[in-house]
């Protein structure tokens, strides 16, 4: 238990969230007016809920790579860690915990491995739904910049 480090347990808070938010906004794209149609103080604030995700999962992502790399398990080699780490891995103490090819070490690693991949395809969907809901945004306060009332003097 945290012998790969904290990076699993807070996928699994943020992940809870994450279908939350997702389902919320599948459910209003399909069942109330398209995103496109929203007021653009309504995007905005969707908007900066996306910036909030894109940030919990950007920490979660540099914490599974730490993880990876500073774990007691050595799931990256002493030389990939060399060029900013100095300091030597903690002796593992429990036994066939090595990174031995099929054994728990080596399973451990892999899972992480995943979880890298995992949280970095998420992040990656998330930047470019925000990329896609700023430009809606723009574009929505591009029309209204060109549209100028005429007054009746």
């Amino acid at each position: 238990m945290g012998i790969v480090g904290s990076s699993p347990t807070l996928v699994i808070i943020f992940s809870p969230l994450t279908l939350v938010h997702v389902m919320v906004a599948i459910y209003l794209e399909y069942f109330g007016r398209p995103m496109g149609l929203w007021r653009t103080s309504a995007k905005l604030a969707h908007t900066l809920l996306e910036v909030c995700f894109i940030c919990a999962w950007s920490a979660a992502f540099s914490l599974c790579f730490d993880n990876f790399f500073t774990s007691l398990i050595p799931c990256a080699s002493a030389g990939s860690i060399a060029w900013y780490n100095e300091l030597s891995r903690p002796e593992l103490t429990l036994p066939n915990l090595g990174r031995n090819k099929g054994g728990v070490g080596d399973t451990l690693c892999d899972y992480q491995l995943a979880l890298i991949c995992l949280v970095g395809v998420g992040l990656v969907t998330y930047c470019i739904n925000i990329v896609i809901s700023l430009f809606r945004i723009f574009e929505k306060v591009k029309s209204y910049a060109g549209f100028r009332p005429t007054m009746p003097f």
